[in-house]
């Protein structure tokens, strides 16, 4: 198989929107047999961020690239928005921090199940990238 690259992309505005991107990468799992343990910690490294889209900001994206490969594939993930900004990510990157009503573990866990994360954020908007790497049963 020659290396093959999928693109998708959500607008986050509402709960049901969380789910919707999240169904979108086990669908793409399922049909090019990607291994399940990692595609589950992608998954849920998704929902955290499409969680925090909807929660906290302003015109949220999720954008979302597979490259498919013979043995693996690579996910790579991109949520944007327009705002309001994260104000200090050192804190908000820390085990039980939540500048909201929740248990603080949204992107503490992002960071960890993702194999890189980057962060940037301002009063305009913060941009998030993370990549995981999940191998391939095919027909195992």
């Amino acid at each position: 198989m020659d290396k093959k690259l999928l693109k998708f992309s959500k607008s986050l505005r509402f709960e049901k929107d969380i789910m919707a991107v999240v169904n979108s990468i086990f669908e793409l799992g399922t049909r090019y047999e990607l291994e399940s343990v990692d595609l589950c910690k992608c998954a849920t490294a998704i929902s955290e961020l499409a969680t925090n889209l909807v929660k906290y900001a302003e015109n949220g994206r999720i954008n979302i690239s597979v490259e498919l490969e013979k043995d693996h594939s690579v996910v790579h993930v991109e949520s944007l928005d327009d705002g309001p900004g994260i104000a200090d990510i050192a804190r908000a990157l820390k085990e039980n921090f939540s500048s909201g009503q929740s248990l603080g573990v949204g992107l503490p866990a992002v960071k960890r199940l993702t194999d890189s994360f980057m962060i940037e954020s301002s009063p305009k908007g913060t941009l998030i990238r993370a990549t995981k790497r999940i191998g391939r049963t095919c027909g195992k």
